[in-house]
């Protein structure tokens, strides 16, 4: 299979399924084929649902990494407010330089390795501060830092897990392909001289052509026109598109086998 935009293409392999299972058992010719099928839709089901909640903690440690930053640069917001008071108010004064020798910038407008980096040395240069109420920003910073950390560490995780769900997924894609083309194999030894018959079992897609120079205000494309719908949509024509009318394509079945 090749690329599909991730959050439709499972629900429309499910579809395709569906759509060939339904029809095997409308034919009781073929009743022996659906136990593959349905094996194989049951590893696909499982496979998308562990992605899918894997993908949802990719996305809610990146909340809480984005929460952790805010509350990172309120904290070296509030330190520098603190040394400022600190040396009422004198921002030429060579300590505060030494504390912030380009402003708040590294603090507001910083990458998050960046922003760690950063705090971790005023935090630093904080703690050797003879003010007491300079070194009481020491351990708001450490806490904001080791939160930042721990979200990193939690987002880094996730990120795995999930890429490593994906894989299994496009794994079992490959897998459900190859029951699918087995399928219309035996369809084919049971129908050898019906191939609109056999073609009728899977979903198809039909190729319709791109909009010219005129309709779309622009060149018209001279590559080939891009198969819609199911699954299909990621198959190779078997027909040629040039001077010929719009064919369907078969789904799964004839998917190639790369992910």
């Amino acid at each position: 299979m090749q690329a599909r935009a991730l959050r439709s293409a499972p629900a429309e392999h499910l579809e395709d399924l569906g759509y060939l299972i339904a029809h095997l058992k409308a034919d009781p010719h073929a009743a022996e084929i659906i136990p593959d099928l349905d094996v194989a839709t049951a590893a696909l089901e499982a496979q998308i649902a562990i992605w899918n909640t894997k993908r949802r903690g990719v996305q809610e440690t990146q909340t809480g990494l984005g929460n952790s930053d805010e509350i990172l640069r309120n904290a070296a917001r509030h330190a520098h407010e603190v040394i400022l008071d600190d040396l009422r108010r004198n921002r030429r004064s060579a300590r505060f330089l030494t504390y912030f020798p380009r402003g708040l910038a590294p603090f507001t407008r910083s990458s998050y390795q960046d922003l760690l980096t950063a705090v971790r040395s005023l935090t630093q240069q904080c703690a050797q501060d003879p003010s007491p109420k300079v070194q009481e920003q020491v351990t708001l910073l450490q806490a904001a830092v080791d939160q930042t950390d721990a979200a990193f560490a939690r987002r880094a995780a996730a990120l795995g897990d999930e890429g490593a769900a994906y894989g299994r997924l496009q794994v079992q894609k490959l897998l459900t392909i190859g029951a699918c083309r087995r399928a219309a194999a035996r369809l084919t030894e049971l129908y050898p001289e019906e191939t609109d018959r056999v073609r009728s079992y899977f979903r198809t897609t039909t190729r319709r052509p791109r909009p010219t120079a005129s309709e779309s205000g622009g060149p018209a494309s001279e590559e080939p026109a891009a198969a819609t719908g199911s699954a299909a949509k990621e198959a190779a024509a078997t027909e040629p598109v040039a001077d010929a009318p719009a064919r369907p394509a078969l789904a799964l079945a004839s998917a190639p086998a790369t992910p």
